[in-house]
């Protein structure tokens, strides 16, 4: 417990900082908000997706759903109904922490990552809008959280895991179809390195099912041709 206690000092940092904020008087919607909380009461009291049947552009279907939850939870309360979304910017601020972990071992970095993240305040403006961005943000940090877990334990189900993330963040917000291109290029990069050490025994297999005699194979000695090896 005690070696937790600085990112628990972190976070309850963090939920001050945001909850002074949403305690403000109830701002007025911007657009984007105005579109996400008319769809998300559409949702709410069963006319599904109309908004979009005469608007000019459709959104990305995660969020406003969300926001419809947070609305039957909070009892149509629109104020209230922002508290769920500043518990997922706590879990940003935590994922924060978590990928600066991975790239050091050093104590220091994730907890200054992690603090910078909980006193930002675009982090902790967008806790109390009604906007996709703090999910978003949450969902696509655990999928690089999860691709790193699959690069050191290369466990299938961690890739499966990131997989769905990166594919619920794009179903929050379609910016992450951008990214994801280069993710699954460098996952496939991964993957060839870790299968180029079983190239020569591949090729030795090959020989031996031809009839070559079964020899030990070295790179050095899978380079060169089966007579210049000695084998016929």
């Amino acid at each position: 417990m005690r070696k937790h206690l600085p990112l628990l000092c972190i976070l309850l940092l963090a939920l001050a900082w945001r909850l002074l904020l949403w305690a403000q008087p109830l701002h007025l919607p911007a657009n984007d908000e105005q579109e996400y909380i008319q769809v998300a009461r559409d949702l709410l009291a069963g006319r599904g997706w109309v908004y979009y049947e005469t608007w000019r552009w459709l959104r990305a279907p995660l969020y406003p759903l969300f926001l419809a939850a947070s609305l039957w939870l909070s009892g149509g309360d629109l104020h209230l109904a922002a508290l769920p979304n500043i518990g997922l910017s706590l879990g940003v601020v935590v994922v924060v922490y978590a990928l600066t972990r991975a790239l050091t071992e050093r104590p220091c970095p994730p907890l200054l990552a992690a603090s910078i993240a909980a006193l930002l305040q675009t982090y902790a403006t967008f806790a109390s809008l009604y906007m996709s961005e703090t999910l978003f943000s949450l969902l696509f940090g655990l999928g690089l959280l999860a691709t790193h877990h699959w690069q050191r334990q290369r466990n299938p189900m961690l890739a499966l895991l990131a997989g769905v993330l990166f594919g619920l963040a794009c179903l929050t917000r379609s910016a992450g179809l951008v990214v994801l291109p280069l993710v699954a290029g460098w996952m496939v990069g991964v993957v060839g390195m870790a299968l180029t050490p079983l190239a020569p025994l591949a090729r030795s297999l090959r020989e031996q099912a031809r009839g070559g005699i079964p020899q030990p194979c070295t790179p050095l000695a899978c380079g060169r041709s089966p007579r210049e090896r000695g084998w016929g």
